[in-house]
């Protein structure tokens, strides 16, 4: 299992990809004329110590704190998870990919594979601008747990009850 946190999510998107992404999901061409118009307008000013700098334009990112921008990033999640399910053709049984806001989940039980799986992912938000947080990003290794076998039916009487035999007698 590897646990995906991406680094500053609403700051880097590439604003253009998204606009492309947005069309092929089928957003109207006013909807996306409205968000182009807000991201356009969008002026930054940077203050560090108390002190206020240069105002500039913001050219990558979403608003935060906005309606639109949570469900512009999902847009984009989903269609980086479609692609990998597209180009990987993960079996749905072995491997998965889940994604909530800017974490996301990404299994297999064959490292190599699952190796593959992150490769493409990571590759698939590079494409929108989005960078992989490695210090926030981890792994856990599983393995299976334990094996069943098969007791008498007087052991597993004893082993509900407490009433019988033990192994030793």
């Amino acid at each position: 299992m590897i646990f995906l946190d991406l680094k500053k999510v609403y700051d880097t998107l590439d604003r253009s990809q998204a606009m492309r992404i947005l069309e092929a999901y089928g957003v109207g061409r006013n909807i996306r004329r409205i968000i182009a118009t807000i991201w356009e307008g969008d002026t930054m000013v940077p203050r560090q110590a108390g002190y206020f700098g240069r105002p500039f334009k913001a050219r990558r990112g979403v608003r935060q704190g906005d309606i639109v921008s949570p469900f512009i990033f999902n847009i984009m999640v989903d269609a980086v998870v479609r692609h990998w399910s597209h180009v990987h053709q993960p079996n749905e049984i072995e491997e998965l990919a889940m994604f909530y806001a800017d974490d996301g989940l990404v299994t297999g039980t064959d490292s190599t594979r699952t190796q593959a799986s992150m490769d493409i992912i990571t590759q698939g938000f590079a494409s929108l601008g989005l960078k992989m947080n490695a210090t926030k990003t981890e792994y856990m290794v599983m393995t299976g747990g334990r094996h069943k076998v098969k007791i008498s039916t007087m052991a597993y009487n004893r082993s509900v009850t407490g009433i019988g035999p033990t192994y030793d007698q």
